[in-house]
């Protein structure tokens, strides 16, 4: 797929569906290509990721499909699991977002998870097939 495209689906997937589980589930996921009819993801997962990854990585393949139409004829999903040190989204109070360094501090975090560096660790592969029901319509 065209990588333009890949970036637009991403940018509105993230503005719409995957902002929740950034913010609140310790996770984020990202497409990385559709070849084949198989869907490529990746998904991150934070340190305070507490669900069962296997089924994250089933529902969320669900997700990018059923919420956009550029990829729904895909029959297959590949998901990439990566443990990360860094967290995926954070949630401020107005009071919070009105003190610059707190906020500056939240973002390096985010960028980092607090160590300095963003690093990713253990790495699994979820493999699938879609069923009809996995699919709205």
């Amino acid at each position: 797929m065209d990588k333009e495209l890949i970036e637009e689906i991403n940018y509105w997937h993230v503005k719409g569906v995957d902002k929740w589980h950034r913010m609140f589930d310790g996770y984020s996921s990202d497409f990385i290509d559709l070849v084949n009819d198989t869907l490529y993801l990746e998904i991150h997962l934070t340190p305070s990721f507490k669900r069962h990854p296997i089924k994250i990585a089933r529902q969320i393949a669900g997700e990018w499909v059923s919420f956009n139409k550029q990829l729904e004829h895909a029959e297959r999903y590949h998901v990439t699991l990566i443990n990360s040190d860094a967290e995926s989204g954070f949630v401020m109070s107005l009071d919070t977002a009105r003190d610059t360094n707190k906020v500056q501090k939240l973002i390096d975090k985010l960028k980092t998870g607090g160590s300095g560096k963003k690093t990713s660790k253990e790495r699994s592969v979820v493999e699938g097939i879609y069923k009809k029901k996995d699919k709205k319509g």
